[in-house]
């Protein structure tokens, strides 16, 4: 028999809340420090977003809230094909540890998780860039966020993105996402 303890049950109370509800569920990574701090981070930003993630699909989430999106915020995306290929394999190899999962990890990240833009990488060649997105389904797991006001805001016209992908992280997949909102009168970018 299996126990469910305290912050099982009211993380489930809210997870049902949310979906009952129609809402989305969304989780921001950056840490903020006093302007008077100037250090580095010694824990990268992804590190939580990757452990809750990972968590919320291994305990079965979405199978008990087939409807639930989650959104992964401010976290940049270039680990996510790696996450999702290392919880793949692992699956495979464990099975019997997750019976309650009905597809692969990867699956359940492609459709019910996303990720904003803000901060994306930039590296050198941006085709490295592209080859993660393409791997994680970026064209329909990402949706663009500005972060503006802050100094280190994106520009929606210099995100780098292929550009048959534009409509759907600039408005689309924000509106497959957020379900409540007017779909009759928002527009893609």
């Amino acid at each position: 028999m299996y126990s469910i303890t305290a912050n099982r049950m009211i993380s489930g109370l809210v997870l049902k809340y949310l979906k009952e509800a129609g809402l989305v569920m969304g989780k921001s990574y950056a840490t903020p420090l006093p302007a008077s701090r100037q250090v580095l981070l010694t824990r990268p930003l992804c590190q939580s977003a990757m452990s809750h993630v990972s968590s919320m699909i291994a305990h079965g989430v979405f199978e008990f809230w087939p409807s639930l999106k989650f959104v992964v915020i401010e976290c940049g995306v270039a680990w996510v094909a790696p996450l999702m290929w290392r919880l793949d394999a692992d699956f495979k190899a464990l099975r019997k540890e997750t019976p309650w999962l009905k597809r692969l990890p990867s699956e359940y990240m492609k459709s019910h998780i996303r990720f904003t833009t803000q901060p994306l990488e930039e590296p050198e060649n941006r085709d490295h860039l592209w080859s993660i997105l393409d791997a994680m389904d970026g064209r329909n797991t990402l949706m663009f966020a500005s972060d503006y006001p802050h100094w280190d805001y994106d520009d929606m016209n210099r995100v780098h993105i292929p550009d048959d992908w534009r409509p759907n992280v600039m408005g689309l997949n924000a509106l497959d996402t957020y379900t409540r909102l007017p779909q009759e009168k928002a527009t893609a970018s």
